[in-house]
């Protein structure tokens, strides 16, 4: 519990340092706490939102995925980790670091980091890249992603779904 006399005695700043701290230790819950009670010091009102953020995408994601002939993980201190068919690169997922989320679709590994940045290895099943470096997925803030056989999504922190690959079924016809 935050004591208020720390706040009104000039300790916005310590509380704005520990809340710091434990958003760097992903005790985002606490964070948020400290940071609400300090909403008009510095940027705490920005940061309580971050830690909202942080909240949803660990209470949406997954840690562990199986795809058609691969699957993919992620390790403490979030790394990932795909094993099986290596056809397509899909389980190249190296660079893949500070991660919250993965899923594996049929040819391809689509990870989320903690940034709200998409991370992708492999193609669709017809070579087809998913361009992630498209201004679409480039400029938004993920919260969540999943992945189809042949398509990708992701729910972007402002509540729009941006979809990627085959839309024969309508599957990525998002209207947000």
């Amino acid at each position: 519990v935050i004591s208020w006399i720390n706040i009104w005695s000039g300790g916005k700043k310590e509380i704005y340092k520990k809340a710091c701290l434990l958003f760097d230790e992903s005790n985002y819950e606490e964070a948020l706490e400290n940071f609400n009670s300090i909403l008009d010091y510095e940027d705490s009102k920005e940061r309580a939102k971050e830690c909202e953020n942080q909240i949803k995408i660990r209470n949406l994601n997954n840690t562990i995925s199986g795809g058609i002939r691969h699957s993919a993980a992620i390790l403490d201190g979030g790394t990932s980790v795909a094993v099986g068919d290596e056809d397509d690169n899909r389980c190249n997922v190296i660079k893949f670091e500070n991660m919250v989320s993965i899923d594996a679709g049929g040819c391809f590994t689509i990870g989320l980091q903690k940034n709200g940045k998409v991370k992708v290895a492999g193609t669709f099943d017809d070579g087809l890249k998913i361009d992630t470096n498209s201004r679409k997925w480039e400029e938004e803030k993920f919260i969540d992603i999943a992945a189809g056989e042949r398509f990708v999504v992701g729910l972007t922190e402002n509540g729009s779904v941006i979809g990627d690959g085959h839309k024969d079924d309508g599957q990525i016809d998002f209207k947000s």
